[in-house]
Protein backbone atom coordinates (compact mmCIF):
# COMPACT_ATOMS: atom_id res chain seq x y z
CA UNK A 1 0.00 0.00 0.00
CA UNK A 2 1.60 3.15 -1.24
CA UNK A 3 1.91 6.17 1.99
CA UNK A 4 -0.13 8.81 1.73
CA UNK A 5 1.84 12.57 0.97
CA UNK A 6 -1.44 14.43 1.73
CA UNK A 7 -4.03 14.43 4.04
CA UNK A 8 -7.62 16.17 5.07
CA UNK A 9 -10.94 15.21 6.94
CA UNK A 10 -13.46 15.55 4.87
CA UNK A 11 -16.61 14.95 7.55
CA UNK A 12 -16.92 12.92 10.73
CA UNK A 13 -15.43 9.76 10.70
CA UNK A 14 -13.87 10.38 6.67
CA UNK A 15 -9.99 11.42 5.46
CA UNK A 16 -8.60 11.98 1.81
CA UNK A 17 -5.50 12.20 0.93
CA UNK A 18 -2.99 11.74 -2.14
CA UNK A 19 0.36 9.40 -2.59
CA UNK A 20 3.33 10.51 -4.33
CA UNK A 21 2.13 7.83 -7.37
CA UNK A 22 -0.74 10.03 -7.86
CA UNK A 23 -4.00 8.24 -6.42
CA UNK A 24 -6.54 9.67 -4.63
CA UNK A 25 -7.33 7.34 -1.52
CA UNK A 26 -10.66 8.25 0.69
CA UNK A 27 -10.55 6.21 4.61
CA UNK A 28 -14.30 5.36 6.55
CA UNK A 29 -12.62 5.31 9.93
CA UNK A 30 -15.77 4.05 12.39
CA UNK A 31 -13.38 3.00 15.43
CA UNK A 32 -10.13 2.42 16.41
CA UNK A 33 -8.96 -0.36 14.34
CA UNK A 34 -12.47 -0.43 11.62
CA UNK A 35 -11.55 0.97 8.61
CA UNK A 36 -12.17 1.09 4.94
CA UNK A 37 -10.25 2.19 2.11
CA UNK A 38 -11.35 3.38 -1.11
CA UNK A 39 -9.13 4.12 -4.16
CA UNK A 40 -11.07 7.34 -5.82
CA UNK A 41 -8.39 7.96 -8.71
CA UNK A 42 -5.95 6.02 -9.52
CA UNK A 43 -3.41 8.71 -10.95
CA UNK A 44 -2.86 12.05 -11.57
CA UNK A 45 -3.32 13.83 -8.19
CA UNK A 46 0.42 13.66 -7.47
CA UNK A 47 0.97 17.10 -8.39
CA UNK A 48 -1.19 18.46 -5.33
CA UNK A 49 1.23 19.34 -2.13
CA UNK A 50 -1.32 20.12 0.30
CA UNK A 51 -5.47 18.62 0.11
CA UNK A 52 -7.72 20.31 2.07
CA UNK A 53 -11.55 19.92 2.49
CA UNK A 54 -14.36 22.40 3.85
CA UNK A 55 -16.51 19.07 3.96
CA UNK A 56 -20.13 19.21 1.93
CA UNK A 57 -17.75 17.41 -0.88
CA UNK A 58 -15.65 19.97 -1.79
CA UNK A 59 -11.88 19.74 -2.13
CA UNK A 60 -9.12 21.99 -2.66
CA UNK A 61 -5.70 20.93 -4.71
CA UNK A 62 -2.44 23.09 -3.63
CA UNK A 63 -0.17 22.68 -6.84
CA UNK A 64 3.21 23.31 -6.52
CA UNK A 65 3.29 25.90 -9.25
CA UNK A 66 1.24 27.75 -6.21
CA UNK A 67 -2.21 27.35 -8.43
CA UNK A 68 -5.19 25.85 -6.15
CA UNK A 69 -7.44 23.70 -8.05
CA UNK A 70 -11.37 23.10 -6.86
CA UNK A 71 -13.19 19.74 -7.36
CA UNK A 72 -16.83 18.62 -5.82
CA UNK A 73 -17.55 15.14 -4.50
CA UNK A 74 -21.54 14.78 -4.74
CA UNK A 75 -21.69 12.27 -2.38
CA UNK A 76 -17.82 11.86 -0.68
CA UNK A 77 -19.33 9.33 2.07
CA UNK A 78 -19.78 6.79 -1.08
CA UNK A 79 -16.58 5.50 -1.90
CA UNK A 80 -17.22 5.59 -5.34
CA UNK A 81 -15.29 7.91 -7.99
CA UNK A 82 -17.94 8.38 -10.63
CA UNK A 83 -19.67 11.72 -8.79
CA UNK A 84 -16.28 13.13 -8.07
CA UNK A 85 -15.74 16.61 -10.80
CA UNK A 86 -13.09 19.16 -11.59
CA UNK A 87 -14.46 22.47 -10.55
CA UNK A 88 -11.55 24.31 -12.38
CA UNK A 89 -8.74 26.58 -11.09
CA UNK A 90 -9.35 28.88 -8.41
CA UNK A 91 -6.46 30.71 -9.10
CA UNK A 92 -3.67 30.09 -11.75
CA UNK A 93 -0.42 31.43 -9.69
CA UNK A 94 -1.36 33.27 -6.09
CA UNK A 95 -1.48 30.92 -3.28
CA UNK A 96 2.28 30.69 -2.05
CA UNK A 97 1.13 29.90 1.53
CA UNK A 98 3.64 27.16 2.97
CA UNK A 99 0.41 25.99 5.22
CA UNK A 100 -3.41 25.31 4.41
CA UNK A 101 -6.04 23.91 5.97
CA UNK A 102 -10.19 24.28 6.56
CA UNK A 103 -12.51 23.28 9.31
CA UNK A 104 -14.61 20.24 8.02
CA UNK A 105 -18.69 20.99 7.98
CA UNK A 106 -18.29 24.61 7.20
CA UNK A 107 -19.51 24.38 3.78
CA UNK A 108 -23.02 22.45 3.39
Amino acid sequence: MNALKTLTATGPDWILGTTAEGQLISYNISGAGSWKRYQLRDSTWQIFDHLLSPGGGVYYGHHRDNSMRHYLDINPCDGRNDDLTGQGTVDADGWIQTLLSAQPATVT
